[in-house]
C-alpha cells in the first residue's frame, strides 16, 4: 500500500484490488478485505475476506473480526446478531446480482429501503409478496 504510515491508524478497513488473469483474459478482483486496528501502540491488520483464485470465490473470516467485536461493545448487540445481519445483507446483495440489479440508482433504492423498512426489502427479496406489489413499494 502506498499510504503514509501516519494515516494508517485513521483507517478501519482496506480493500485490495488486483488485475488477474481468469480464463485467458485480464480482469480485476477484490483479493482481500481487511481491517486495521490498534493493539496498544502497534498497528495490526486482520484479513476478513480473501479471494480464492482456484474457485474464483471469496472466503470469509468475518467471525474473527476485531471490528465486529468493537461494534458489539459499542452497540450492545451480540456478536452473533451482527454476524446474522451481515449474512442477511450478503443474501440481499447476491439476490441483486442474480437479478441483474447493477444500476447505481436501483442499488441505492434497495439500500435506502432496507434502512427505512428492512421487512419490505426482505419480503421482496425472499418472495413473500408479489413482485408487482413489492416493486411499487420499494
Amino acid at each position: 500500500m502506498n499510504i503514509p504510515p501516519a494515516y494508517i491508524p485513521a483507517m478501519n478497513i482496506f480493500v485490495m484490488i488486483k488485475r488477474v488473469k481468469i480464463g485467458g483474459r485480464l480482469t480485476r478482483r477484490v483479493t482481500e478485505v481487511g481491517e486495521v486496528y490498534m493493539d496498544g501502540d502497534k498497528i495490526r491488520f486482520n484479513t476478513v475476506f480473501r479471494w480464492n483464485p482456484r474457485t474464483d470465490t471469496h472466503e470469509s473470516y468475518v467471525d474473527k473480526s476485531v471490528l465486529i467485536r468493537q461494534i458489539s461493545d459499542m452497540t450492545g448487540k451480540d456478536v452473533d446478531e451482527l454476524l446474522r445481519e451481515i449474512e442477511t445483507r450478503a443474501k440481499i446483495v447476491n439476490w441483486m446480482v442474480k437479478n441483474e440489479v447493477y444500476n447505481f440508482e436501483d442499488v441505492s433504492m434497495y439500500v435506502q429501503a432496507y434502512y427505512t423498512n428492512p421487512d419490505l426489502v426482505l419480503n421482496h427479496v425472499f418472495g413473500k409478496v408479489s413482485e408487482v406489489e413489492s416493486v411499487a413499494q420499494v
